[in-house]
């Protein structure tokens, strides 16, 4: 797939950069993952455990989602950038003023070839993983399951996405 090349000026227009740009997303309480050995806790093992935690009540999504769902958070990531929370995201952070994303430190991204402005929805989403090549935080749940969200996409249904998984891990 061709990466495309943005456009990034930040707001006092003292740093600019051509780079490119990816969304990643971290499902609720998937940190829970960082205190894990990755030796003894693959993939598979880990979504147990974390899908366990989670209906123990132990990892709270204290945003007043239905039972069963936990919020996405998305960032915005670019080759020698950090990164920073994704723009246009359901208002979490209601005892924050104004919360800071993207767009709070940098210009709308242009493209490097045409100057067209970039639709943050037609970002990549990186893949997460959780292996001994890469270990991302929440990684477990896309190395055990193949899921990923959508660019945006605000929750993640655990019952149905857990289901499917040890459906599809039994028919094995």
């Amino acid at each position: 797939m061709e990466q495309t090349m943005w456009n990034v000026v930040n707001r006092d227009k003292t740093f600019s950069r051509e780079t490119t740009l990816w969304l990643e997303y971290e499902v609720a309480g998937s940190i829970v993952g960082d205190e894990y050995d990755l030796a003894e806790y693959p993939a598979d093992l880990m979504l147990e455990e974390y899908v366990r935690q989670v209906d123990s009540g132990k990892l709270q999504d204290a945003n007043g989602l239905p039972e069963g769902h936990r919020h996405i958070t998305w960032s915005i990531h670019g080759s020698n950038l950090g990164g920073e929370l994704a723009p246009f995201q359901p208002d979490r952070w209601s005892d924050m003023p104004e919360h800071e994303d993207f767009l709070t430190f940098f210009q709308w991204p242009k493209s490097a070839v045409d100057g067209v402005k970039l639709n943050f929805l037609q970002l990549p989403v990186r893949d997460m993983a959780w292996n001994k090549q890469q270990r991302d935080r929440g990684g477990f749940i896309q190395e055990a399951t193949g899921w990923k969200p959508a660019a945006f996409q605000p929750t993640l249904w655990l019952p149905g996405l857990f289901s499917a998984f040890v459906l599809y891990r039994n028919s094995q």
